[in-house]
């Protein structure tokens, strides 16, 4: 035997494992460069537009458009709207996945990952940071509100309305704050002033099941009573979750502090009932319905706020409510149930 023909044959056979391993990578790069269709320029340049003007939701829309027009190259699509507003990734992820799932499900992103992957690595990132703090103002979001009505003529009539509301939803948590003020006149006289505010605080020990705390309190000038103050505990149950509605009912015992306006504090205990209800009808057209009920053994009251809220641009929204109030006791010759609707500029932040 040659000595040399074993050494020979090893080495021809790692040329034709080197050959046909070059072949194997040069198909798997031909491929994902055929599943990576470049985006046509004009809908990347809609998307760039998109994202230079901050707004994500309009970038979501027009990234989904754009896959629509030009499904074949929803991967270069998706990274170029990801680059335009890296803070949308999730949101533009979420948008792509519940929208078109099977484009969707053959997307390959940075990393090799797939959407589904992503998503899961990003809440993974998340859960891992520390929660922030109670009185970080990064944590809480809000709204500012403001309307009022001018009629003059035969009669003269000013009214007014603010608000504030502030909300908190971290971990296991959500909190809800709400400040209102209502203040009219007609002919000259002051005809209504009203104040009220209240808290209210929800621990989510399962997962639709929570703990709730609530204060409220309230002013009224042209009331039996000066101030009327309300705290209640108890459990709640949130019956809708999904991302365009939600429902919550809770109910639960608390006490009463009235201030009369002779002079008089009534102490009375109390049971709460109430349901707060959001529905998203379109991505720019809110509905929600407040009702709360408060028990007591020398008067039940009622109160209930509609009101549909019209999104105009990223922070400003148009908002129509009517708020319904009714009380078993009031002073001789007023009515038990008083109304107020309300046209309002919101400012959200």
């Amino acid at each position: 035997m040659h000595t040399g023909f074993i050494p020979q044959a090893i080495g021809r056979t790692w040329l034709v494992l080197a050959a046909v391993v070059a072949t194997f990578s040069s198909t798997l790069c031909a491929s994902a460069n055929a599943a990576q269709e470049p985006a046509d320029p004009m809908l990347a340049s809609m998307i760039a537009n998109a994202g230079a003007r901050g707004d994500g939701k309009l970038l979501s829309s027009t990234l989904l458009l754009a896959i629509e027009t030009q499904p074949e190259a929803a991967e270069a699509l998706l990274r170029r709207a990801i680059e335009a507003m890296p803070t949308e990734e999730t949101a533009l992820l979420e948008a792509v996945a519940s929208t078109n799932p099977e484009i969707a499900a053959k997307i390959i992103l940075p990393g090799q990952v797939t959407i589904a992957q992503r998503q899961q690595d990003i809440a993974d990132a998340k859960a891992a940071e520390p929660l922030p703090g109670f009185f970080e103002f990064s944590s809480w979001s809000g709204e500012a509100t403001l309307g009022g009505s001018l009629i003059s003529g035969n009669t003269e009539e000013q009214a007014i309305n603010v608000g504030l509301k502030l909300d908190r939803a971290v971990g296991k948590w959500e909190h809800n704050f709400v400040l209102l003020g209502d203040y009219s006149r007609n002919q000259g006289e002051v005809t209504k002033q009203r104040v009220s505010a209240s808290y209210n605080t929800k621990w989510f020990a399962l997962e639709h099941g929570y703990v709730f705390g609530l204060i409220d309190f309230e002013y009224d000038d042209f009331q039996l009573f000066d101030w009327r103050l309300s705290e209640a505990i108890g459990g709640g149950y949130r019956v809708l979750r999904s991302k365009r509605m939600t429902l919550d009912l809770e109910g639960g015992p608390g006490a009463r502090q009235t201030q009369f306006s002779g002079g008089d504090l009534e102490n009375e205990f109390i049971f709460v009932l109430a349901s707060d209800y959001d529905f998203l009808i379109r991505d720019d057209l809110t509905f929600t319905n407040d009702t709360s009920i408060f028990i007591g053994a020398n008067r039940t009251t009622l109160n209930n706020v509609a009101a549909f809220t019209a999104q105009l641009t990223e922070r400003i929204s148009g908002r129509f409510s009517f708020e319904a109030q009714h009380d078993t006791s009031v002073p001789e010759g007023q009515d038990r149930t008083q109304t107020a609707t309300r046209a309002s500029i919101v400012y959200g932040f």
